[in-house]
C-alpha cells in the first residue's frame, strides 16, 4: 500500500531526491528498515511544516545504499544504527563507526538480520 505522503524511490536517486527535499526546506525527522522477503525496505522520513513525506526504497540482500549524511549531518547516526542491526552498507557514510555505535565488539554481526533469517525457517 502507498500513502499519498509517500514516494517509491530507486537507491540510485536516493540522494538526488532527498537533494531536492533539503532545497525545498525540508528536514529529515529519521529513517526506519524492515526486512522483507528479499532483501530490506528503508523508509526515510521528512516534513515540512508538519507536512510529513516518505521515502520507501527497496534494498535486495548485498546492496550497498548512498548515505544521505552529504545531505542531511544527522543521518550519520540513524544510518550508523541501521549498519549495526541490519548490517547494511552505506556508500558515503561519515563517521561509519564500522558497525560499532550500538553494539559491543564482540556482539553478533546485524542481529536484526539474523533474527529475520531465524523466523524465516520457523515458518
Amino acid at each position: 500500500m502507498t500513502l499519498p505522503c509517500e514516494r517509491n524511490i530507486e537507491i540510485a536517486e536516493l540522494v538526488r531526491e532527498a537533494s531536492l527535499l533539503h532545497t525545498e526546506g525540508y528536514r529529515m525527522v529519521t529513517a526506519t528498515c524492515v526486512n522483507v522477503p528479499d532483501g530490506f525496505e528503508l523508509l526515510y522520513h521528512f516534513d515540512l511544516d508538519y507536512d510529513l513525506l516518505t521515502f520507501r526504497v527497496s534494498a535486495p540482500f548485498g546492496t550497498k545504499v548512498p548515505s544521505l549524511t552529504g545531505v542531511y549531518p544527522a543521518a550519520m547516526l540513524i544510518e550508523n544504527e541501521i549498519a549495526d542491526l541490519f548490517g547494511i552498507t552505506f556508500m558515503g557514510l561519515h563517521p561509519d563507526f564500522k558497525k560499532l555505535l550500538l553494539l559491543a565488539q564482540d556482539a553478533p554481526s546485524a542481529p536484526q538480520a539474523a533474527r529475520y533469517e531465524e523466523k524465516k525457517g520457523q515458518a
